[in-house]
């Protein structure tokens, strides 16, 4: 059997010490055989604000106990404890944790010193005490800076894909949501604030959230965002047709031949932008859009287009056009009108007139006489025009009248243009002469041997019956005038011989009433006084009987007092006269009143 030699073995323990020394080991005290090892590193760190502590283990069982480093350093173990512990291991720990802004230890620089002793369990002269060291290390405790703004504004119906705002830190952080909205909005890696979905202003106008940024040692900065939805205008504009919603549909004639140009003007309830799309229907041809164009106005303007006489042998070949314009206002809100543009034909036949172009008519004619009457053959409106144009009328049923009475040693010819004018403008003329004949006016005179009128009965004579009579009764008118002119009116036994005075408007239903009439009055009795009284009873007589409308007479007015001349503003009253209203021609004193009142107010 081979010796111990304890030289040998006291070398092979201080080879042992000084590689545990080498490798930072806590170094056995004196390294006595059958003494504990402590083999973990005699310097651990442990970060600051922590309770954590360092464990150490021993080869053996033992029993641990803490003790100063040294007289220069017996103040650090005072801040020591063992935190837990079994027969092998050990755990020492800061009694309060330690800040390193703050140091404790003898030297303030966050390294602890202190003797840890393990006492062999059964043997307490077998132990280690080696001087270790624990150090405090620096940890951030500085919350990062965000970098943003804390109340952002976003419009309803924006895309969920549009970034809110863009948060930056100044340093390396997480970032992440709070708060009672936080699940309806993401921010990524970079900061980039988004709404997970499309905002609704009816639905929900305000957010509240809560952006945090963390950095790698823990810290967190908060900041509490407002997110305010703005409303939008998401009310689609009105397209108006004459001041009024166009509707669903409308239709637009357009007259063939049409050069092009503004065939309607469309307007809006607010400002919008004008375009023209091809039209959805399936029998419109997509051609149909280029033969229109809308302006900034809203004026929808077309090419000239000819009217196709046979429609449908071709395609589109319907003369009706679709047209789609779209109104868009200012919020991209968009309205459609689908409508119609036909083609319509237009006649351009002028109307066949039927009628006389010669009138012959004689100078004493009633100015209610229908001179001719003109027809077409399609719905017309008459017009007369010409030098002439003045003296006639013509009603809307072609009956031609003179306006005022003729006169052939005045005028023995009128030359007038007789115009038909039918719906679609197209219009026809027809020449026409009108011949003034002459009538033979009676002379008066002589009489009757035996008695001769005085000087004042032939001025009256003279004066106002030498017109009036005629020659087949020229004597029995001379005996009657020579009787008046000696025994005056009222005294004539015979009221039927006053119609040979051939006074106008007397016949046997009214002379007598004349005469009677003429009797009762206060009226001067004078042949001149009862002629101009007899005149104007018998025409007001025949006026009460066919109306004023159907012919007081230019000349019959003259013969009233009423005018004087043949102007134009005795032909207004003879219009103004046939004008009054049927109830007030009833009677002759009726009459006599509207005469009086027409005359006051001429």
């Amino acid at each position: 059997m081979t010796s111990f030699n304890s030289g040998k073995f006291k070398f092979f323990l201080s080879l042992v010490s000084s590689f545990v020394m080498l490798i930072g080991l806590a170094p056995m005290s004196q390294a006595k055989a059958g003494d504990p090892v402590i083999t973990e590193p005699t310097s651990q760190s442990i970060p600051e604000n922590t309770l954590d502590g360092v464990t150490y283990t021993s080869d053996i069982d033992v029993t641990w106990t803490l003790a100063a480093a040294g007289a220069g350093d017996a103040g650090d173990v005072t801040y020591l404890e063992i935190g837990s512990s079994t027969a092998r291991s050990v755990t020492i720990r800061f009694k309060l944790a330690p800040d390193f802004e703050t140091p404790l230890d003898n030297g303030s620089n966050n390294t602890y010193k202190f003797k840890l002793q393990a006492f062999k369990v059964g043997d307490a002269t077998k132990k280690s005490e080696p001087t270790l060291t624990i150090s405090v290390s620096d940890v951030d405790e500085t919350a990062p800076t965000i970098t943003g703004s804390n109340s952002l504004t976003v419009e309803e119906n924006s895309s969920s894909a549009t970034i809110l705002e863009d948060y930056n830190a100044n340093e390396t952080v997480t970032w992440t949501l709070e708060g009672v909205d936080a699940l309806l909005f993401t921010i990524s890696a970079s900061g980039e604030l988004k709404l997970v979905s499309s905002p609704n202003y009816e639905d929900k106008s305000s957010y509240a959230i809560t952006v945090v940024a963390t950095d790698s040692a823990s810290n967190k900065a908060t900041l509490e965002v407002a997110v305010n939805v703005t409303d939008v205008d998401e009310v689609p504009p009105v397209i108006l047709c004459d001041s009024s919603d166009c509707g669903g549909f409308l239709s637009i004639d357009v007259p063939e031949n049409n050069t092009g140009g503004v065939i309607y003007s469309f307007d809006s309830d607010e400002p919008v932008t004008w375009t023209i799309e091809n039209c959805t229907a399936e029998t419109c041809a997509s051609g149909d859009k280029n033969l229109f164009s809308i302006n900034a106005s809203g004026d929808l303007s077309i090419d000239p287009i000819e009217f196709d006489p046979t429609p449908g042998l071709g395609e589109g070949n319907d003369n009706s056009y679709t047209v789609v314009i779209v109104a868009t206002d200012l919020s991209g809100n968009s309205t459609t009108l689908e409508f119609n543009v036909n083609v319509t034909e237009v006649d351009t036949v002028a109307p066949t007139i039927t009628g006389t172009s010669s009138i012959s008519v004689s100078e004493d004619v009633d100015i209610s006489t229908v001179l001719a009457t003109y027809s077409a053959n399609e719905a017309v409106t008459w017009a007369l025009e010409g030098a002439d144009a003045a003296s006639f009328d013509i009603n809307a049923s072609g009956e031609l009248r003179l306006e005022v009475a003729p006169d052939y040693e005045t005028k023995s010819s009128y030359s007038v243009t007789i115009t038909a004018t039918d719906v679609a403008s197209n219009s026809s003329s027809i020449e026409v002469l009108i011949t003034i004949l002459d009538v033979t006016e009676a002379g008066g005179g002589g009489n009757d041997g035996d008695q001769t009128p005085s000087e004042d009965a032939k001025k009256i004579i003279e004066a106002k019956l030498i017109r009036e009579v005629t020659d087949a009764h020229s004597n029995l008118k001379n005996s009657l005038v020579n009787s008046i002119a000696q025994s005056g009116i009222k005294a004539m036994v015979n009221p039927q011989d006053l119609i040979y005075l051939a006074v106008p408007g007397l016949n046997s239903e009214n002379v007598g009433l004349i005469h009677k009439s003429f009797s009762a009055s206060k009226l001067a009795d004078t042949l001149d006084a009862f002629i101009a009284y007899a005149k104007k009873y018998s025409i007001v007589s025949r006026l009460a009987t066919v109306g004023l409308t159907k012919g007081v007479t230019l000349k019959e007015l003259q013969i009233l007092g009423l005018v004087d001349s043949n102007s134009s503003a005795d032909a207004s009253l003879l219009r103004a006269l046939r004008a009054v209203p049927v109830s007030d021609r009833d009677t002759v004193e009726e009459l006599e009143k509207v005469i009086a009142s027409l005359l006051a107010s001429k």
